[in-house]
């Protein structure tokens, strides 16, 4: 599962980068080079990439991540991703229930009011469903179109002030995501899209791939939606409706390092499948 997430993110960064979103691609950056900093370099296997690991942790990198530079990052560093979890002793294994259970639930609001993470996360989206026909700002984010970083602020201490007193901090607990900007958590709700991809990182499959079901239905002609959810199918062993999704999404691709990351893809599944 870790393997798969890491993977989803390498193409989730190159289908930021190919259609120019700066900001969704530097959170995607941010969090792949978060977890290769946790890879342990004590494990055998895990040394031999030591040089990548370390490379791969310096913004020079970064500078112009070409589609052989990711294609590095899938093949060496996501089989490795099951080594950022280690042994636990038996009081590691209270801690931890501990931190789950804490994790279960959050608090919010002028008189920390606590519920569940999942029921926080649908009041929240209730609310901000319910606000799309009456905020500018929301109806531009659902067009995608372009906002100020002060509407942002004003539609910020909206949502801070009334129930359920939504903050970027309480946000990034209930959808598992450490550097996710606000503008990225309110375009979750209109358009479903990075919902998924938050649902994926948290191994939420069902409810991700409700959601991907959701941002096709809305926009037939994105290719980051057919991409994610061929991937997840693929996860699952539905190996030709996997193909069929990334078949969708070439046309929407053309001539960019996506494409090939696709017919590569479709080739494998093929294989799988014994198709020619």
């Amino acid at each position: 599962m870790k393997a798969m997430r890491f993977e989803t993110q390498v193409v989730e960064l190159s289908t930021a980068l190919m259609t120019g979103n700066e900001e969704m691609a530097k959170s995607i950056q941010d969090s792949l080079v978060e977890q290769i900093s946790e890879l342990p370099l004590t494990v055998n296997t895990v040394a031999q990439q030591k040089d990548l690991i370390e490379q791969v942790q310096q913004y020079s990198w970064w500078a112009q991540p070409s589609h052989e530079k990711l294609q590095t990052l899938t093949e060496k560093l996501a089989p490795l991703m099951k080594f950022r979890e280690g042994s636990k002793t038996p009081m590691m294994e209270l801690a931890i229930k501990d931190l789950l259970a804490i994790k279960e639930s959050i608090e919010f609001g002028p008189e920390n009011e606590r519920i569940s993470t999942s029921a926080y996360r649908e009041k929240v989206e209730a609310h901000i469903q319910a606000l799309v026909d009456e905020n500018d700002v929301l109806q531009r984010l659902k067009a995608g179109q372009e906002v100020s970083e002060s509407d942002i602020h004003q539609l910020a201490e909206l949502l801070r002030n009334e129930d359920p007193y939504v903050t970027e901090e309480l946000l990034r607990k209930v959808y598992d995501h450490k550097a996710a900007r606000f503008i990225q958590f309110l375009m979750t709700c209109p358009r479903n899209m990075y919902r998924a991809l938050l649902h994926l990182r948290a191994g939420r499959a069902d409810r991700a791939l409700a959601d991907l079901d959701a941002a096709i239905r809305r926009d037939q002609h994105n290719p980051g939606a057919y991409i994610h959810r061929g991937r997840l199918l693929a996860s699952r062993g539905q190996f030709r409706r996997a193909i069929a999704d990334w078949q969708r999404a070439l046309p929407l691709v053309r001539g960019s390092a996506v494409e090939q990351q696709l017919t590569e893809w479709i080739r494998a599944a093929r294989t799988r499948i014994g198709g020619n």
